[in-house]
């Protein structure tokens, strides 16, 4: 297993096209430097130990197709200079210390396919404009504090298979745009703050094999706090975070 800091002397490696090193015992910060490797596709430092944030400059590599660098502990915010990565179709930074905001120049990554931020410390508002990234396929943004209603945009999103919101602070009702995605294979809101009805529509999307809201009746009130017709799984929203509290309708 590699051990010890990523060196600086990395951005001496100019002609790299791939970094992967995953599943070592990485520590320490991502240097600066690595801003230098503009020949790069691909960036993969998953299930390491790095800490602190993720550089800004990697925003000057526009050559970049995949970022993961999920399973670490890197904090701060995500800086809003990788909105200039627009050849970027995979970016995954699921269980890290990130906090602060999605940036507005995120919502520029139209080549995007699959977006993961799951377990984080991200809050604020998603904005309108996720509606722009129509090559999705899979958007995960649970396990963090979103709040606010979810963007009805979202029906844009027609090539998404798997949407998972759990277990965040949106409120209002689950979008019924989400209809519009008719290939749609799994579809998870449970945990936050909805209100209302699961859309109904969602019940003929031949496609949908799991959907998972948080319709299963309360200690507290007796009552779900959204009726479903056609979940698969219901959950108590008063138990956020527990799986025993969610059960098969």
């Amino acid at each position: 297993d590699l051990s010890g800091s990523v060196p600086s002397e990395v951005g001496k490696l100019t002609n790299l096209v791939e970094i992967v090193v995953s599943s070592n015992d990485l520590s320490g910060s991502v240097p600066s430097e690595v801003g230098k490797l503009t020949n790069l596709v691909e960036i993969d430092v998953s299930w390491n130990d790095l800490s602190g944030s993720v550089p800004s400059e990697v925003g000057k590599l526009t050559n970049l197709v995949e970022i993961d660098v999920s399973d670490n502990v890197l904090s701060g915010s995500f800086p809003s200079e990788m909105g200039q990565l627009t050849n970027l179709v995979r970016l995954n930074v699921l269980q890290n210390l990130l906090n602060g905001t999605i940036p507005d120049e995120l919502y520029r990554l139209e080549s995007l396919t699959d977006f993961d931020c799951s377990f984080n410390s991200l809050s604020g508002t998603i904005n309108d404009q996720i509606g722009r990234l129509t090559n999705l396929e899979s958007l995960s943004v649970g396990g963090n504090a979103f709040t606010g209603t979810f963007p009805s945009t979202v029906g844009n999103l027609t090539n998404l298979k798997y949407f998972d919101i759990s277990l965040n602070f949106f409120t209002g009702t689950i979008p019924s745009e989400l209809a519009l995605i008719e290939n749609i294979n799994r579809i998870d809101v449970r945990w936050n703050n909805f209100n209302g009805t699961v859309p109904e529509e969602l019940c003929e999307l031949e496609e949908l094999f799991n959907l998972i809201a948080d319709c299963f009746p309360t200690n507290i009130t007796g009552l779900p706090a959204v009726k479903c017709k056609c979940c698969t799984t219901c959950c108590d929203t008063a138990r956020r975070g527990d799986w025993e509290a969610c059960g098969p309708t």
